[in-house]
């Protein structure tokens, strides 16, 4: 909805632009070079209506984005061809309500929190559900929003939420 974007544009977006402010008055300004770019607004392969989270997978050269209202995971090769993807709107396996960060771990596992489910998804690296862990609350497992999501070297996840401003840390099993 139109309140959540403009969070996510007050939140993420204005304090990266305020960086890139402070970097160029300082001389620190940083240039990059655009190669390519893919994508267009829509719901179909390829198509975006919120892309948000992306995480590579190194091993198999995957780039996997998640789609806050389309509801799924795009896959692209690194030269920006579409792929495959999953996830439909709903609660129930695969099915997401706005899919957020994207983590992968070790084993090529995907992680995906959903911030209106309350939960975090895994997949295979192909889409394959695996499983999901979290539930709706403030305690230990809890979320109320889960949002962002790291993998570290041994497989701990972490999972940051809006709601609660908290992040918990889940071991690999």
């Amino acid at each position: 909805n139109k309140n959540e974007v403009l969070r996510e544009i007050h939140n993420r977006v204005m304090p990266a632009v305020q960086e890139a402010i402070d970097d160029a008055l300082a001389g620190r300004a940083k240039v990059y070079e655009l190669e390519y770019s893919w994508g267009a607004y829509g719901s179909g392969d390829a198509e975006f209506l919120m892309p948000y989270g992306t995480v590579i997978n190194d091993d198999k050269g995957w780039l996997y984005i998640t789609d806050c209202f389309n509801q799924n995971v795009q896959v692209f090769d690194l030269s920006g061809n579409f792929l495959f993807k999953w996830g439909a709107p709903g609660e129930g396996k695969s099915e997401f309500n706005y899919p957020g960060g994207i983590a992968i771990n070790s084993k090529g596992h995907v992680y995906v929190p959903e911030e209106h489910n309350q939960r975090v998804q895994f997949f295979t690296a192909t889409g394959q559900y695996l499983g999901r862990f979290g539930s709706k609350g403030d305690g230990d497992g809890g979320f109320r929003q889960p949002l962002g999501i790291a993998v570290d070297s041994k497989d701990n996840v972490y999972v940051s939420d809006l709601v609660t401003n908290r992040v918990q840390k889940f071991d690999a099993e």
